[in-house]
């Protein structure tokens, strides 16, 4: 009976080992793939059937992340159509698109709080501003967005709204000073609304 050599041995054991890595390699790529196209085919920028183009731009959202998120890619959409090409009806309809995507999701009812008191429906606004208020009371950022449409809150507003108000002015003072004050110099109305509220400090700070 012929024996193998050792030398043989562990070159078969070589060749076997590198073939199971090709192979698993080859199955990792496969899986890899199969993902990728899933994702590419259910995601709102890549998929034509949910791509949605705004005035002359095109279905391209701004950022990268929307690419791939339904409510992103929606608010996206839904600040082009307002801030660049001031369709507010149509910035509604995507917001209210991106709420219904992503109930939680402050920016998208701050989105459509300000597309809402564009387009005249100013209760639908205060109520998206109040819903925004609930999801993220102490972000900045979100308070910011929500003093743009601070006339329209203040208007008749409960103790409640005003406190809400007055808090999101003093977070947005601290931490977003030079975005408040462009709108404070921008929008003579919300600036006017604001000081009903007696905290002249921030417009101190501001001012200049």
């Amino acid at each position: 009976m012929q024996r193998t050599s050792p030398s043989k041995t562990k070159k078969r054991s070589r060749s076997l080992g590198k073939t199971f890595v090709r192979v698993s390699c080859f199955a990792v790529l496969a899986i890899g793939m199969a993902a990728f196209v899933g994702i590419a085919k259910n995601a709102p920028s890549l998929a034509a059937d949910t791509r949605i183009a705004v005035g002359l731009d095109s279905w391209h959202p701004t950022g990268q992340a929307a690419l791939y998120d339904r409510a992103r890619y929606l608010l996206d959409r839904a600040e082009l159509a307002s801030l660049r090409w001031q369709n507010e009806r149509l910035s509604l309809q995507l917001a209210i698109q991106g709420i219904e995507a992503a109930p939680g999701d402050a920016y998208a009812w701050n989105t459509a709080a300000i597309a809402a008191a564009a387009s005249g429906y100013d209760d639908f606004a205060r109520t998206a501003a109040a819903r925004s208020r609930e999801l993220a009371p102490n972000s900045s950022r979100a308070a910011l967005q929500r003093l743009v449409i601070a006339d329209i809150e203040l208007n008749e507003a409960s103790d409640e709204t005003r406190d809400g108000v007055r808090h999101d002015l003093e977070l947005a003072n601290a931490d977003e000073g030079n975005s408040l004050k462009a709108i404070l110099q921008n929008s003579p109305p919300t600036a006017d609304a604001l000081r009903t509220l007696g905290i002249y400090e921030p417009f101190a700070n501001l001012g200049g």
